[in-house]
C-alpha cells in the first residue's frame, strides 16, 4: 500500500514533537532534560500562537489526506485514531504526563 505524502508529513511532525529534546545552554543546564519538545514550546504556556498552529497541523494534514486519497483503499479509521491521539496528547491536562512510561528517563 502506498503512503500519501501528507501521511508521511504528519508522521514526521508528530515524531519530533513528542521526543525529549534537551538543549545544553549554560543558564539552563539540565532544566529541560525530562521535558519533551512540546512541553518546552513557549515555556509550557498553552494557547499561544505557536502551540495553536502546531495543534492544528495534524488536523489539517488529516483533512488534506482524506480529501486527496482513494476512498476505497484509505485506512480512514486508523488515520482518525492517530489524529485523535495526537490532539489529545497536546491538551494542557496531559502536560508532563507519561503514559506507559513513554519518554521517561
Amino acid at each position: 500500500m502506498r503512503r500519501a505524502p501528507s501521511e508521511v508529513v504528519l508522521n514526521k511532525n508528530v515524531n519530533w514533537l513528542n521526543h525529549p529534546a534537551a538543549w545544553a545552554w549554560a543558564e539552563d543546564m539540565g532544566k529541560y532534560d525530562r521535558l519533551t519538545f512540546w512541553e518546552q514550546v513557549d515555556g509550557g504556556r498553552y494557547a499561544t500562537r505557536n502551540r495553536l498552529l502546531l495543534t492544528a497541523m495534524p488536523v489539517i494534514t488529516y483533512m488534506a489526506a482524506t480529501n486527496m486519497a482513494d476512498f476505497k483503499r484509505q485506512p480512514l479509521g486508523l488515520n482518525l485514531v492517530v489524529v485523535v491521539v495526537c490532539v489529545i496528547a497536546k491538551l494542557p491536562q496531559l502536560h508532563k504526563v507519561r503514559i506507559l512510561g513513554i519518554n521517561k528517563y
